[in-house]
């Protein structure tokens, strides 16, 4: 199922003219479900995910994705709030 999702995440690079700012985001919002499947797929199946540095990577690819996602939205909602106060003045 990941990599369809994938293909069709690498497909909407190619369409982008064609395709709405909406679509285009709910497309690569796609990208974070892709993430969690791939990762769900390497430990559960993966023969070496039960080792240190398999868990390391998983840990460490997690939490980079959650640190920046958070980031991103906290940093949005900072810009915004500034607009809001600089419109006001």
């Amino acid at each position: 199922m990941g990599i369809y999702l994938l293909a069709v995440v690498g497909w909407s690079f190619y369409v982008r003219k064609w395709i709405t700012a909406r679509w285009w985001r709910v497309i690569h919002t796609l990208s974070f479900v892709v993430f969690l499947l791939v990762i769900a797929h390497a430990i559960g199946s993966g023969t070496d995910s039960t080792g240190t540095w398999a868990i390391a990577l998983y840990w460490t690819s997690v939490g980079s994705l959650l640190f920046l996602t958070v980031y991103r939205v906290l940093l949005r909602r900072f810009m915004r709030a500034s607009n809001n106060r600089l419109s006001r003045a």
